[in-house]
């Protein structure tokens, strides 16, 4: 057989296995939780709970531009986070890691075709925002103030984190949303953590929240994404007002927060920036956090 037809044979026979073993990975959790369960726990109470855990938080409004920074920052540094195949191990979220350092190097995502949150691809960034219901509450309450957390949750989480950074060699880099109401909790949980916030013009933010409204819900009467405290679950009123009070108590807690972080721990990045010069945003980041 020619050289090239072997190289050709091997490259697809390559590629056939790879495809199986993502099949398989994606449908282990479904096929043995048990197993999955017992050797997580293994993992967990094998990693020590560490107070100098460093994880990066990006956070903003919703439709501010914090899935670009996510897709940008996973692209251009080293850090360990949730992606399409390793949030299905939310529940086994370490094991997720350990799977996710080893197999993806072999492929990655140049897909930018965003939806709300989501990235297309099999290595494509997620959320994982239910990996933060085991500590925080689901939507639509989501806030958690300071002190609220027993020492008990912050040390579970603190290890589990942890566990997950030891997994992917790397400091872990989440976003959600939903963690903007959630920083004086994260900060007692995290003392070193370290938060990207994503600013956007809020006149835009709010245009962008009413159509996803029309586009997510059945009308544009039904809430969608991270509800401020300031505006009760059992509040109604009409879509636009509630848009714009979401937009702007978001924006305030935001700027109230992050400002008793400091500049050494708190970076803020303007939507326009990131689309008009994305490495030199990034090029910021790295040195502010000292990524590469």
């Amino acid at each position: 057989m020619p050289r090239r037809a072997v190289g050709l044979f091997q490259a697809d026979r390559s590629l056939m296995i790879h495809r199986v073993g993502y099949a398989l990975l994606s449908r282990l959790p479904a096929l043995a939780p048990g197993p999955l369960s017992h050797y997580e726990k293994r993992l967990l109470a094998s990693t020590p709970s560490r107070d100098d855990c460093r994880p990066v938080f990006i956070i903003g409004c919703p439709r501010s531009g914090t899935t670009l920074l996510y897709k940008l920052m996973t692209e251009a540094f080293r850090f360990g986070h949730f992606t399409n195949l390793s949030v299905l191990y939310r529940k086994y979220p370490i094991l997720g890691q350990q799977l996710q350092a080893r197999y993806m190097k072999r492929e990655r995502s140049r897909e930018y075709s965003f939806q709300y949150g989501y990235v297309s691809g099999r290595w494509g960034p997620h959320e994982g925002s239910d990996f933060w219901h085991r500590w925080f509450p689901a939507p639509p309450g989501s806030y958690v103030g300071p002190g609220e957390l027993a020492d008990e949750e912050l040390q579970d989480m603190r290890r589990t984190v942890a566990g997950m950074s030891l997994a992917a060699d790397s400091d872990m880099l989440f976003k959600s949303v939903y963690n903007t109401v959630r920083i004086a909790a994260l900060t007692e949980a995290f003392p070193r953590a370290r938060f990207v916030v994503v600013d956007r013009d809020p006149v835009d933010v709010a245009l962008s929240l009413y159509r996803m409204r029309a586009t997510v819900a059945p009308d544009r009467r039904q809430w969608v994404s991270v509800r401020p405290p300031e505006i009760p679950v059992e509040s109604e009123h009409d879509p636009a007002t509630e848009v714009a009070s979401q937009v702007y108590y978001l924006q305030r807690r935001l700027a109230q927060e992050t400002n008793l972080l400091g500049g050494d721990r708190c970076q803020v990045v303007s939507y326009r920036s990131l689309c008009e010069d994305p490495r030199g945003v990034l090029r910021r980041l790295g040195v502010a956090y000292g990524v590469a």
